[in-house]
């Protein structure tokens, strides 16, 4: 068993990174340009295969993926806006507070194609977390569960004044190809 991350993770890695003005880390750059490469050179047919992003049966897609870190990241700023000093009364503050929304502010505003709320506000984050959860609220539980837990990315992320080695090495090529051909 092998402990690379998924595709779906370095393309995330690779994207928030992007989002928040940094420079993703080496070897998901390296990746992300050979998967590129693959699909301008032919090699892959479409992008999901030169990423390697079409998932095998039991996986989750890729768009799913991405939702799913953007509302556990939602979740999170809620959360840290709470008085509570431990996880567990966070967790139950974000609990409360989402559950409050989603029956009151959330039937009016659900429909909007982008955040009604100032940025950075707990609706906002609110609001951001039930649209990328499908409008279904999130328990206490999991939340504790999501803030006990990092990012869904393998990598971190660089300053973006630091410099990487931006080569493409044949191990990365390879990686790139298995995905494809194994599709």
């Amino acid at each position: 068993m092998t402990d690379d991350p998924s595709p779906i993770d370095q393309l995330l890695v690779v994207v928030h990174a992007v989002q928040h003005g940094r420079r993703a880390p080496a070897a998901a750059l390296r990746w992300f340009v050979a998967a590129i490469d693959l699909w301008m050179t032919g090699e892959a047919a479409t992008l999901d295969d030169a990423f390697g992003l079409r998932p095998e049966p039991g996986q989750r897609r890729a768009s799913t993926r991405a939702r799913q870190v953007q509302r556990d990241d939602a979740l999170r700023a809620a959360a840290s806006m709470s008085a509570a000093t431990t996880p567990t009364g966070q967790a139950k503050h974000a609990a409360t507070s989402l559950g409050r929304y989603a029956s009151t502010t959330w039937l009016r505003t659900r429909d909007a194609d982008s955040c009604p709320h100032k940025a950075g506000s707990l609706k906002a984050s609110l609001w951001t977390a039930l649209k990328a959860g499908d409008g279904r609220p999130v328990g206490e539980r999991r939340i504790q569960q999501i803030l006990e837990t990092s990012y869904g990315c393998s990598f971190r992320t660089e300053p973006a004044n630091q410099s990487t080695d931006g080569d493409l090495d044949d191990q990365d090529r390879r990686r790139n190809r298995r995905a494809h051909s194994s599709t």
